[in-house]
């Protein structure tokens, strides 16, 4: 969709230049969402940020437990220790995986987690169609000089 063919819709026809490109270089929720990886260090804590205390302390408590008999579990345990967790790589949202496979944590839990090492956020109109967009390219758009 061209800015001229934007602008001439109902919503946007009646409002002023400026207001236009306020509204079209704004977040737009009715657009697909933007997910980038957000690298994160977290612990223990973070841990328990994320499931909240009980649960947090339940699933550290079976990763010790499993840490004795699996390798995979003795290191992620000695990451989350470390406090260098990053819940943005590829290799942790596998683990995350694979404690939701062991049903150590739920597919709800397993989302918080991954979600906790993104940022998520809207993109504007002008954004999503890669048109720059302010006062002066609506009024060219419109017909001024």
């Amino acid at each position: 969709m061209t800015l001229l063919e934007r602008i001439t819709q109902s919503d946007l026809i009646e409002k002023p230049d400026w207001e236009v490109a306020d509204i079209l270089s704004s977040p737009d929720e009715s657009l697909p969402e933007i997910v980038s990886p957000n690298p994160t260090e977290a612990g223990i804590g973070t841990i328990m940020i994320i499931f909240g205390v009980s649960e947090g302390t339940r699933v550290l408590e079976e990763i010790t437990s499993l840490a004795s008999s699996n390798s995979s579990m003795k290191w992620i345990l000695k990451i989350i220790e470390s406090g260098k967790v990053d819940f943005s790589s590829s290799l942790v949202r596998d683990q995350i995986q694979a404690l939701q496979n062991l049903q150590i944590i739920s597919a709800t839990q397993a989302q918080a987690a991954i979600s906790y090492g993104e940022t998520r956020r809207y993109p504007s109109w002008a954004e999503h169609h890669g048109i720059h967009v302010d006062s002066r390219s609506v009024g060219l758009a419109r017909g001024g000089v």
